[in-house]
């Protein structure tokens, strides 16, 4: 019977350009995990370059699986979350996946997936992004039959690709500690319990403990609050501006929150790395643009990785839970 596809290729094309059987395409096409990865690599090469497209009902129906995977994640629309979405998804692209995205955004919306029937428990996995499941739920109430995974988060029981957030905080106190002048964090306001997350007070942590160790304490009067967009940054940099000496240390928790404490700064006549220096976590890609130094972490690459564990888990395998932590790197430009 002839696949229907957009391109009116057949899965004998497929196996004629690749060099393998019909039926080891169609290992290919249903995840089989005894399949050697170079002759997959070699199939999915023959179906991108013939625009083949399978019956994906087809598909479903004589494997067994979605093909698709669930990701978790506290909201969408930040360009962190865009980013590791688009890591996700070129990686889920190999294996011919989608991902079905459920943002929590609320208690109230949480409450709507507390029940394991629902609907963004019909994939073949699950992928939760800042989140800790275990937080989230009670897990003898969750599928467990099916894999999890964890991006932007640790976990000793599930698959986790995080970076070390403490250390990169300790990284931005050391380098600050080398100017002169008065210390301030800037901080967004974390989302209520339970889709809270570590990572900022993690940094946070990470800050201090650098003070500390060149004798320095942060005040609490100093660490500043405020809503996760640039007019908060812009917030906290006239709050500081407004009751602090001259010189002044600017941690900025993310990169959107320093784009708002830069433009202030600059509004207010001061000059940047002489009088005010300002330091951030993420290197969007516009953070460049604007010379903000900052720590850098591969966030398309934990999307990437993340979703290649989750795939493992799909095909089959059945190790103990592995962890990848990516070390933060130190940017320097012109902020400070």
């Amino acid at each position: 019977m002839r696949d229907e596809n957009s391109s009116k290729n057949t899965i004998e094309d497929v196996a004629r350009l690749s060099g393998v059987s019909k039926s080891t395409v169609s290992r290919v096409l249903n995840n089989y995990p005894n399949v050697k990865e170079k002759t997959r690599r070699l199939v999915l090469r023959a179906m991108r370059q013939l625009n083949y497209k399978p019956n994906i009902h087809a598909r479903r129906f004589a494997s067994g699986y979605s093909y698709t995977i669930s990701v978790f994640l506290p909201e969408i629309g930040t360009q962190f979350y865009g980013r590791i979405l688009k890591g996700i998804e070129e990686e889920l692209d190999k294996y011919g996946y989608d991902s079905a995205l459920f943002p929590l955004l609320s208690r109230e919306r949480l409450k709507r997936f507390s029940n394991p029937n629902a609907a963004a428990y019909q994939s073949d996995g699950f992928l939760f992004v800042s989140l800790d499941p275990e937080k989230l739920y009670h897990l003898s109430h969750f599928p467990l039959s099916r894999p999890i995974v964890l991006a932007d988060g640790y976990s000793d029981k599930f698959d986790c690709v995080y970076v070390d957030n403490r250390l990169g905080g300790y990284l931005a106190g050391k380098y600050l500690c080398s100017f002169p002048g008065e210390f301030f964090v800037v901080l967004n306001r974390e989302f209520e319990f339970p889709l809270s997350t570590r990572v900022f007070l993690e940094r946070l942590d990470g800050f201090k403990t650098a003070l500390k160790e060149k004798g320095i304490k942060l005040l609490q009067r100093n660490i500043i609050s405020v809503d996760f967009s640039l007019g908060g940054g812009q917030i906290a940099a006239r709050d500081i501006l407004q009751t602090a000496g001259s010189s002044l240390n600017i941690f900025a928790i993310c990169d959107l929150l320093a784009l708002g404490v830069v433009e202030e700064v600059r509004r207010a006549g001061l000059s940047l790395k002489n009088e005010v220096r300002v330091i951030v976590f993420d290197d969007q890609p516009w953070a460049k643009d604007y010379g903000i130094t900052t720590l850098h972490q591969p966030i398309e690459e934990m999307g990437k990785m993340a979703a290649h564990f989750l795939m493992e888990r799909i095909r089959g395998y059945k190790g103990v839970a592995r962890a990848i932590s990516y070390k933060p790197e130190l940017i320097k430009r012109s902020s400070a």
